[in-house]
């Protein structure tokens, strides 16, 4: 697997094998069958957009996320695909591009939900 940056290689390490390494891949059956996904990654942008990384092709960098659009509730997001090559070269606003959380810790989808909920009180 190659490492992976935003802004053409320049910036930040969004993904490299060690990150990588405790994700299942897209066909793994821990993934196809859970109604609570484990996210092992954060992505996000400053324009609002956030990518939980839930399982990956190590060759085509191909990712299965949870997906949550600018203004939407945590747990109102989507699961699909992601080409990950292209997040890294997105260009957001004056140069700032896709960014790992870099305190993320893995968790499963039902908390990253509730914890929206338990900070909206």
């Amino acid at each position: 697997m190659r490492t992976l940056r935003n802004r053409k290689g320049a910036g930040m390490l969004l993904l490299n094998e060690k990150l990588a390494k405790p994700i299942p891949s897209l066909m793994a059956d821990e993934v196809t069958s859970a109604s609570d996904p484990m996210a092992y990654v954060r992505f996000f942008t400053v324009r609002g957009w956030s990518w939980w990384l839930l399982a990956l092709d190590r060759e085509s960098l191909i990712g299965l996320s949870y997906v949550v659009a600018p203004g939407e509730a945590i747990c109102n997001g989507e699961i699909g695909t992601v080409d990950l090559s292209e997040l890294a070269e997105l260009e957001v606003m004056r140069g700032l591009g896709v960014e790992r959380d870099t305190s993320f810790e893995p968790s499963r989808q039902s908390v990253i939900c509730g914890e929206e909920v338990k900070h909206a009180k």
